[in-house]
């Protein structure tokens, strides 16, 4: 027999929701809220949400998977790194010994994507500090855990934030046009995260471009 595909960690996540904890309605407009709220805009405020009824005392209005998801180093010996989930019974990274993972499933994931770079990198992550930075890696696993082929493709839905993204559209909170559309409504922005951090990850696309002999141009990246 033909052997059976792995399930996603967020299938899984979804599956193991509780009743009492899943949305009592749909929204049309955002999936991962109930019809209990909506999104509006506004000059100089940007984005928000605000109720479109009366929301009962416990009631569930939001559910959805995290886009991107990293661990704090002091959880990375219990934590799995794919699904956050604990472990008592970790299966270690088969190239590094830095992190691990809670089944064969969590772990073919990783390898397939973010951790085939990011494995390469955890002498960097621990000599630089950006272990202890979760933010920092938070930043690069938006980019390792997509083929460089992806942000090649899209690369106009990254050219460019607008700020009533979803507004018309549905908003969906998997899509890395939603990631990109944040506002962050800070107006100081530390050189670390806004320039260095991005030139490392430029660098990481790069390096395997050059291995797979792909002359593939991501300047584009360092513009944002």
């Amino acid at each position: 027999m033909p052997e059976a595909e792995p399930v996603s960690w967020q299938t899984r996540e979804r599956q193991d929701i509780p009743a009492a904890l899943q949305l009592p309605t749909s929204n049309p407009r955002i999936p991962s809220a109930s019809d209990a709220v909506t999104v509006r805009h506004e000059p100089g405020v940007g984005r928000f949400v605000v109720a479109a009824r009366d929301v009962q005392p416990g009631e569930v209005i939001f559910t959805e998977s995290p886009i991107i998801s990293t661990t704090c180093d002091e959880h990375v010996e219990n934590i799995c790194l794919t699904c956050l989930r604990y472990t008592t019974s970790p299966l270690p990274c088969p190239t590094c010994s830095d992190v691990n993972f809670c089944s064969l499933a969590c772990r073919q994931m990783a390898l397939a994507s973010f951790h085939k770079y990011e494995c390469r990198l955890t002498h960097v992550f621990e000599q630089t500090g950006i272990k202890d930075l979760p933010l920092l890696l938070l930043s690069l696993r938006t980019i390792t855990q997509q083929p460089l082929e992806y942000f090649v493709k899209n690369r106009d839905k990254f050219s460019c934030p607008d700020p009533k993204f979803g507004m018309e559209d549905k908003y969906i909170s998997s899509d890395y046009s939603t990631l990109f559309n944040l506002c962050t409504h800070r107006s100081g922005i530390n050189i670390l995260t806004s320039r260095l951090l991005p030139n490392h990850c430029l660098q990481v696309l790069v390096r395997e471009a050059t291995r797979n002999k792909k002359q593939l141009d991501f300047g584009f990246l360092l513009n944002r």
